[in-house]
Order: structure tokens, then sequence, then C-alpha cells
């Protein structure tokens, strides 16, 4: 009977060892798995800041540029940075420590503002890319967005960037990857005639220039080894020596 007892006392004891060994290895796995989210987090904080930080180095050096740009009195000169970015060059690029950034430049004359554009100028523009009624369709779209909003006191641009023209009705992603190229949503309805392409100038209306009055930057930053890239797009003013800021945005990528 005192074995049977002893017996018993000890299986009680190893199922309670047992249990503890399960509930503490349970506790060292939430602990870890917790430690290594804590600390996936914080790298991709540190990545986040990284990233944001060489975007905006990215965009005072290429404004400093441009300023120097615009102290040279050379109005040819913005000209041969615009079409520089679309053959492919960067105004700047730099690494400081494990962050890298690499800043664009672009003329938004050399394109239709879809905002500003003259309705026919868009309409065929479109027709190059869609079939007519369709083109007609996109473009009584974008018109109607484009209209004044009945209680506004200032009027909000239509499309805040050109990959919202996804989403318009007719719109194919074979059409938006044709037609991109050629489209802005910074300009201000001046056409410059040394940097637009040809397909632009065939349908351009309104006023041309020969340099131009408005400069875009586009700065991307990013931490060595990860994938995160945050950009700024700003937009300036260039009609003066002294560029002025027209607008700012940011995202990630």
């Amino acid at each position: 009977m005192r074995r049977v007892r002893a017996h018993a006392r000890r299986g009680a004891a190893l199922l309670l060892v047992l249990g503890l060994v399960v509930v503490l290895g349970s506790a060292t796995a939430t602990l870890a798995s917790t430690a290594r989210s804590a600390t996936d987090g914080a790298a991709a904080m540190r990545a986040r800041a990284t990233a944001r930080a060489m975007a905006e180095s990215g965009i005072a050096a290429g404004q400093v540029a441009l300023e120097a740009l615009l102290a040279s009195g050379d109005s040819m000169a913005l000209n041969a940075v615009a079409l520089d970015h679309a053959a492919g060059g960067a105004l700047a690029r730099d690494t400081l420590e494990d962050g890298v950034y690499v800043v664009a430049a672009r003329d938004p004359g050399a394109q239709l503002d879809v905002n500003r554009a003259d309705a026919e100028a868009l309409l065929l523009l479109f027709r190059t890319a869609m079939p007519a009624p369709v083109a007609a369709q996109v473009a009584t779209e974008i018109e109607a967005r484009r209209a004044p909003e009945p209680g506004l006191r200032v009027r909000r641009a239509a499309f805040r960037d050109v990959d919202e023209l996804r989403a318009v009705p007719g719109m194919t992603a074979a059409a938006f990857a044709a037609l991109a190229p050629y489209l802005t949503v910074d300009g201000d309805e001046s056409i410059n005639t040394v940097t637009a392409s040809a397909a632009v100038r065939a349908v351009a209306g309104g006023s041309l220039v020969h340099a131009p009055t408005r400069f875009v930057l586009v700065a991307r930053g990013w931490r060595r080894g990860h994938p995160l890239t945050h950009e700024i797009t700003v937009v300036y003013d260039v009609t003066h020596r002294d560029p002025r800021v027209l607008s700012w945005r940011e995202r990630d990528l």
C-alpha cells in the first residue's frame, strides 16, 4: 500500500515538473518572440528615420545646386539639367554612414499638367494611347473633377499625384503607362519648348516658354541593407534668382 502511494506521489511530482517545464518553455518562447519583434520594430524605426533624414539631406543638396544654377544667370542651365534627368541622370547623390540619397531634377513644363492643361490638349494626348471614345470619356471625367466645388473659397487640385489617374474610369494600365511620362501635377500651364517631348509639343496650347518657370526636385533616401525608401518631392518657382518653395510632399516607397 505504501509503495502504491509512493508511486502515486512520484507520478504526481513528475506531472508537476513536466507542467512547469511546459509553462517555462512557453514563457521563454513568448519572451524570445517579443524580443525579436521589439528588435525588428527598432530596426524598422531606425531605417525609416534614416531614410527620411537622407531624403531631406538630398533636398538640401539639390537646393544648393539649384540656387547655384539660378545665380549663374544662365537661363539654359536648367534646361540642360532637366534634359539630363530625362536621360536618367541625377542632380546629386551621396552616402553618409549607412544612409544613401539620390536627387533627380525635372521640369514640369515639359509635360501637360492634369489640373491645368487645356482640355483639348489632354484629349489629343489621350487619343494617342486609347480609342477616341474612351479618350473622350477619360477627358470628360477629368474635366468634371477639375470643376470648382461649391462652397469652397480656395479651389483644390483635382489630382495630387499623376498616379491618381489610374482610378479614372476608362484608364487602363497600358494606357496609363504610355501617358504618364507626358503628364504632371506640378506645372503652371506653360510648356517649355526646349524640354518638352515632340508628343507634348504636338498637342500643347497655352503659354509657350523656352526655360523652366518651375523646377521639381525629387530626393530618395534609404538605409543600406533595408528596403524602405523615403521620397520627398519639392516644387520651386524659378522665375527669380531665389527659388521659392511652392509645394512639398513625402511618401514611403
